[in-house]
């Protein structure tokens, strides 16, 4: 099935804030990094669901925080958006470069894996401790859990469509 790829006009059932030839030139320009060889040996199929997959992951993790509110009922993804504006008051455009660049990142490395996975915790808490006369709270779990991955350095370049980046708002998202 084709990649629906939203183009700022509110696309019902829009998958993908990028296409795949946006990606591949993306990555076209960082060929000494893995995840251009992750990407550039990915079939078609793999790049259109991996491009879909980023555009998902961004919209699940961000869509409260994004500025503004969202044009319609039906377009497929959360971004165009009405009354977004930067911290000048100038209003975001309809698809912010920022948000095809994240999609741009993180699909190469969706094609690798997952970019959300289930937490898989085997065995349970085996010790709590706290202290009270100096703050300290210590959790130790028995067997492994998987740790999330955070694409930080990605998701900080979204900052400017982002609630809470303006000066004296309350920020809603957090880096860790």
């Amino acid at each position: 099935m084709a990649l629906v790829v939203e183009t700022g006009a509110g696309i019902s059932g829009a998958e993908s804030y990028a296409t795949v030839a946006a990606i591949d030139a993306f990555w076209g320009n960082r060929q000494h990094t893995e995840f251009y060889t992750a990407w550039d040996a990915a079939s078609a199929e793999a790049k259109e669901g991996a491009a879909r997959e980023a555009s998902g992951y961004l919209d699940a993790l961000l869509s409260t925080s994004y500025r503004g509110r969202r044009k319609g009922w039906l377009q497929g993804l959360e971004w165009p958006r009405s009354e977004a504006r930067d911290d000048d008051g100038f209003d975001l455009p309809a698809l912010p470069p920022q948000l095809i660049r994240a999609t741009c990142e993180l699909a190469a490395r969706a094609v690798t894996g997952p970019l959300s996975q289930d937490a898989e915790v085997s065995g349970g808490i085996k010790r709590t401790r706290l202290k009270v006369d100096v703050y300290e709270e210590e959790t130790e779990y028995a067997g492994t859990a998987r740790q999330e991955a955070k694409h930080g350095s990605v998701l900080e370049s979204l900052a400017p469509i982002l609630t809470g980046t303006q000066p004296g708002a309350r920020q809603t998202w957090a880096w860790r």
